[in-house]
């Protein structure tokens, strides 16, 4: 009793701190997830997936065909996915994309400043004079 209490909270205690539903689920391997795909869509609960040849591609919100068993796929599938999640929050939230770009362009060529200083530094700080 205290093993099927202790997997039940492992499994599911995520779902307790939910004040609201998701606006969507993320899920990699739709055929090995099946139950999270019926249950997304009992609550209505958009879900987009990779879908796999042994996928069905009709039960998914938005299938991303793909192969869902190697790794390269799913991290690259996976990084575009949360790009896709920022840019939207960072649109959201009233910063134009443009802006936030060139701010981080901004940040590198800093950074990159800082480092030749650095360097120069380093050099003046080491030559056998």
């Amino acid at each position: 009793m205290l093993k099927e209490y202790a997997r039940l909270v492992r499994n599911l205690g995520g779902i307790k701190g939910l004040e609201e539903l998701p606006s969507a689920i993320y899920i990699v391997d739709s055929a090995r997830e099946k139950i999270c795909v019926e249950e997304a869509r009992k609550m209505g609960i958009p879900t987009i997936a990779i879908v796999d040849t042994n996928g069905d591609p009709d039960k998914v919100t938005y299938p991303i065909p793909g192969n869902d068993d190697a790794i390269r796929s799913i991290r690259f599938i996976t990084s575009c996915i949360a790009n896709a999640v920022i840019e939207g929050r960072n649109i959201k939230e009233g910063l134009p994309q443009e802006e936030k770009v060139e701010e981080i362009e901004e940040k590198e060529i800093k950074r990159e400043e800082v480092k030749e200083k650095e360097e120069v530094i380093s050099e003046i700080e080491y030559s056998p004079d």
